[in-house]
């Protein structure tokens, strides 16, 4: 059994596929296998592994015509390793990060989990020292200040520590376990598959190790998918008949009903932390919750998406608020549009527009 398994689920993204597997023959820490898990609608993906020639421990598995979430679970269920690790195909994963995983998971056996930070960068401009995670500043994070997080939708802290895939390694023992009777477990679920995998270790466990450090690096120079379908207006389509789901099933145990990422990580939180008996955790804080709304609302309005039926089922909602729940959102949005763009790294012009809606949700 290798001591990790590094998953690589991919579709249609050959031409940087490649760089990512590369980048991996470098690890310091040997003892891995690579599970490329090719859902492509050609075979593209399939032509860039083998033209590598790449060792015996790295393998290519062929799926097609699979949602995310669910070639995701495959990759999870090829994975032979103690220690289970999911890597975006744009991503590559510092030279010794795995070598750092071992130590410490060898020192914390009972530990089931150890994420890290994650940061953005042109991959073909860095140094070899930057390659390298120096002097690792390592905490213990209780699951319960994650809930404390997701309930007050500061999902930015969330997504940096929470087990997300993409930023942990994950024990195999909590990644297939099966002593549960409803539901069946299932580590990789709709509709947001990353998230689930922190919701359910949340639920499941007590706590996680977290590297401080920047341990994978996303290349800035990819093409990001989903950014360019939001701008086209076809992620919501492509994504929605991939899972067989209408525009309701995103938001069905949310609050609100408009459609929006955060209002479906927040229903996904809602379902998953009631099926493991954890909602009187979950609280969430209804302010902080129609402020994100309002903020991810304007900015697909700039975008360029069409948001007039979002905004009257807004509008609506916010009639029916209590008055003092209404009050402290209005002064949220007013105060902190800002900052909002600051964490979110949004360029100055949605200050701008941020502000000039912000009104129009109160008429």
């Amino acid at each position: 059994m290798p001591k990790f398994s590094l998953l690589i689920p991919t579709k249609n993204r050959a031409e940087i596929l490649g760089q990512t597997l590369d980048h991996l023959l470098l690890q310091t820490f040997k003892d891995f296998e690579c599970v490329v898990v090719d859902n492509d609608d050609t075979e593209a993906t399939e032509e860039c592994f083998q033209k590598r020639k790449l060792p015996s421990n790295f393998r290519h598995f062929r799926t097609g015509g699979l949602s995310m979430p669910d070639n995701w679970q495959v990759a999870v269920e090829q994975a032979a390793g103690e220690y289970l690790i999911i890597l975006e195909d744009k991503t590559i994963i510092k030279t010794n990060l795995l070598a750092i995983l071992n130590f410490l998971f060898t020192s914390k056996p009972d530990c089931n989990c150890i994420t890290w930070r994650q940061c953005v960068a042109d991959i073909s401009k860095l140094n070899k020292e930057f390659l390298n995670i120096k002097n690792p500043k390592i905490s213990q994070v209780l699951t319960s200040d994650l809930i404390k997080f997701a309930s007050s939708s500061n999902w930015p802290a969330f997504s940096t520590i929470a087990p997300r895939g993409f930023n942990c390694a994950i024990h195999s023992r909590f990644a297939r376990r099966s002593d549960f009777e409803a539901p069946a477990f299932r580590l990789c679920r709709p509709i947001s598959p990353d998230y689930s995998i922190a919701y359910q270790y949340i639920a499941l466990n007590d706590y996680l190790i977290h590297l401080s450090d920047s341990a994978t690096i996303i290349n800035a120079a990819a093409p990001s998918n989903g950014l360019e379908a939001h701008r086209k207006g076809e992620l919501f389509k492509s994504f929605s008949k991939e899972l067989g789901l209408n525009e309701c099933d995103y938001y069905k145990f949310a609050p609100s009903k408009v459609f929006s990422v955060h209002n479906s990580l927040t229903s996904d939180a809602i379902r998953i932390f009631k099926e493991f008996k954890k909602t009187e955790n979950f609280k969430i804080s209804l302010p902080e919750y129609y402020v994100n709304i309002s903020y991810e609302t304007v900015f697909r309005k700039c975008l360029g998406c069409d948001i007039e039926t979002d905004v009257r089922q807004f509008q609506q909602e916010i009639r029916l608020l209590d008055a003092d729940v209404k009050l402290v959102t209005l002064e949220f949005l007013k105060k902190n549009h800002i900052d909002f763009c600051n964490r979110w790294g949004l360029p100055s012009v949605y200050h701008n527009a941020l502000e000039m809606h912000i009104s129009t949700f109160f008429k």
